[in-house]
């Protein structure tokens, strides 16, 4: 597949969906190594695979910090923000279901 990421990445995109289950970390070191611009691997994995998105960018981050454009950064905050959220909203629903006593009087 490595050789199409420069001619065609929407072929590899959409047949990597059917791996990118099975054998995600290597499936997006494929994204990273090949010729398929950031933004529309991003793109695509948050529209196809929200799931991984994170994962692709994690990934993107820890190979080059430096290489990360001001929109995927915006991206990560993004998704990191929606689980801090998501986190949240289940502490506060925990939270709602404890019952403490009465204080004493």
């Amino acid at each position: 597949m490595q050789p199409l990421c420069g001619t065609d990445p929407m072929l590899v995109l959409e047949f990597s969906m059917l791996v990118l289950e099975s054998c995600p970390t290597q499936t997006i070191e494929l994204f990273l190594s090949g010729n398929i611009p950031a933004d529309l691997v991003n793109s695509y994995l948050k529209q196809h695979a929200p799931s991984m998105q994170g994962r692709y960018l994690e990934l993107m981050l820890a190979m080059d910090e430096n290489g990360i454009s001001g929109n995927l950064q915006n991206e990560m905050v993004k998704s990191c923000i929606y689980v801090i959220s998501f986190f949240l909203f289940i502490l506060i629903d925990l939270a709602k279901q404890i019952v403490l006593p009465a204080p004493c009087s």
